[in-house]
């Protein structure tokens, strides 16, 4: 027990010649703490406001340009002159006197608009027929009457389940493995 309380005061003295540091040091660590709390919260300050704002100008220009990319500049307007359809031959109707759509003289300066692809006669466009279709068609046309009944009936039945005997298996026996004599390796 003697041991440990001049252990503890030997401690006491030393920390109470390193603490001794002269008269304001207290106050200038105070001041020095404080001075670095306050520059940090400033710039978070200011991050914390312009970090927002530029968020908003960047979609803001971005909704502005991407709402029309083929926007002409200002002071130049894309003139577009209209025709009128090419008149189709159409079948004769119970009103052959009806009047057709006019196009009028302010519909020539219009905005350039993107053009529609290109309506086919017949969709969907008839593709050439496959190695299996054509294999098909000639079964179809060069096979004797017998065998084209033969083919349908193997198809209709295809619709039908399976029937499969039932599977046999005989047990197997395996006989015990006899242990080599004692004698021998």
């Amino acid at each position: 027990m003697r041991e440990e309380g001049n252990l503890d005061r030997l401690i006491d003295e030393a920390l109470a010649s390193y603490a001794d540091a002269g008269p304001g040091l207290e106050e200038r660590v105070l001041a020095r703490v404080s001075a670095a709390q306050t520059a940090p919260r400033r710039w978070r300050l200011a991050w914390a406001v312009a970090l927002p704002v530029a968020a908003c100008v960047s979609l803001l220009l971005f909704v502005h340009f991407a709402d029309n990319p083929h926007r002409a500049p200002a002071g130049q307007i894309a003139r577009v002159v209209v025709t009128p359809p090419q008149p189709q031959p159409r079948p004769i109707t119970a009103a052959p006197h009806a009047a057709s759509p006019k196009v009028s003289a302010g519909a020539t300066a219009r905005r350039a608009m993107p053009e529609e692809p290109p309506k086919r006669e017949v969709f969907p466009m008839p593709q050439p027929l496959s190695a299996e279709e054509r294999a098909l068609v000639e079964f179809a046309t060069q096979a004797p009457e017998a065998e084209r009944k033969a083919f349908v009936e193997a198809q209709k039945q295809s619709n039908e389940p399976i029937q499969m005997a039932n599977i046999q298996i005989e047990a197997i026996h395996i006989s015990p493995i006899e242990a080599p004599p004692s004698g021998a390796k």
